[in-house]
């Protein structure tokens, strides 16, 4: 990778302005290799498209590419830009007495084979200590301390490749990728929840149940609680909600390995690893499970229920083989009340 340009911005709300401070270029390759190479391992990125090539991000990062330079004066301008969209946020959000995470954000353009990457990432605000004059300087953290990050990758040709942003707070804020940087997500956050359930259902059932069935109906129980009760979805959330509480009933079951192609299945699937779960996007019928009993009844699992194991239950009794339910149907209780 050849580091073509870097800069470093102090976005100081408070005093409405923007400080462009002088970086290491040095250090600041280094900084932004590792920070490609986070973010295009981040499993919790997300995908992006432009809304148009006019926009003013945008425009000059592609103008950035095309004549392999940055600007002082554009680099200003996004920042400004930024500046200029948290201090409305902020307007927006001081009666509920959140203020926005203070940070410095920091631009790169970096050049590998056939084409460039444009990183724009908010970082926090570090101070260092030079050795030589004893000064305090604003500087790169040697370790990672962004928060907010979009990666463009753009062809020789100027023709945009890919858009990854990932915000290590959660779901990628609105004044983030709308109003800063004008993006439209890839993907719908309905689209994205019915195809990463589908996805995980199949791993689950593929994984567990010819192994271990009773694992196969505690597990999705605990994924499809996870899709039924969860604000927003990311790997490890998932993995945490769905396998995180309870042993298997099995020893034959290698629980990490079973994670750890779940993980693989999603992250190869192309889908977007960070989004907010719209649960009315899964079908009912993708929720519901039905089982046959005996000849004449089955039973169906119809989506999460909280206390399975005590709501359902296998049961023997003198050689014979039961399924002990518990009622909440008065109606239904009495009709087999016999």
């Amino acid at each position: 990778m050849q580091t073509i340009y870097s800069c470093i911005h102090d976005i100081d709300i408070d005093g409405n302005q923007c400080i462009r401070k002088e970086v290491n270029q040095k250090d600041a390759s280094d900084y932004t290799q590792r920070l490609i190479n986070e973010i295009l391992g981040n499993p919790n990125r997300k995908e992006y498209k432009i809304t148009s090539e006019r926009t003013e991000v945008v425009s000059i990062v592609l103008e950035a590419s095309k004549q392999s330079l940055i600007e002082n004066d554009n680099a200003d301008l996004i920042a400004l830009r930024l500046l200029d969209k948290e201090r409305d946020r902020q307007k927006d959000v001081n009666r509920l007495r959140i203020e926005i995470r203070r940070g410095s954000l920091f631009q790169s353009l970096i050049q590998e084979d056939d084409h460039f990457y444009y990183v724009i990432t908010k970082i926090e605000n570090v101070d260092i200590l030079d050795i030589q004059d004893l000064y305090k300087k604003s500087g790169l953290p040697y370790e990672n301390k962004s928060f907010k990050n979009c990666l463009f990758k753009i062809a020789d040709d100027g023709e945009i490749i890919q858009i990854f942003l990932s915000d290590k707070n959660g779901p990628i804020a609105d004044y983030w990728d709308n109003l800063f940087l004008e993006l439209e997500a890839l993907s719908s956050d309905e689209s994205n929840t019915e195809s990463l359930f589908r996805i995980v259902s199949a791993k689950l059932k593929k994984e567990i149940e010819k192994i271990s069935p009773t694992d196969y109906t505690l597990y999705r129980n605990q994924a499809l609680g996870f899709f039924k009760t969860q604000e927003k979805f990311t790997i490890d959330d998932f993995l945490n909600y769905t396998f995180g509480n309870q042993n298997p009933e099995s020893s034959q079951l290698d629980i990490d390995k079973i994670k750890e192609s779940i993980s693989k299945k999603i992250i190869d699937s192309g889908t977007d690893t960070e989004f907010t779960i719209v649960s009315s996007a899964i079908k009912s019928r993708k929720f519901r499970e039905t089982k046959k009993i005996n000849n004449v009844a089955s039973i169906i699992i119809d989506g999460y229920d909280e206390e399975i194991k005590t709501n359902v239950q296998s049961v023997e009794e003198n050689g014979d083989k039961y399924i002990r339910i518990k009622s909440t149907d008065l109606e239904t209780f009495n009709r087999f009340k016999w």
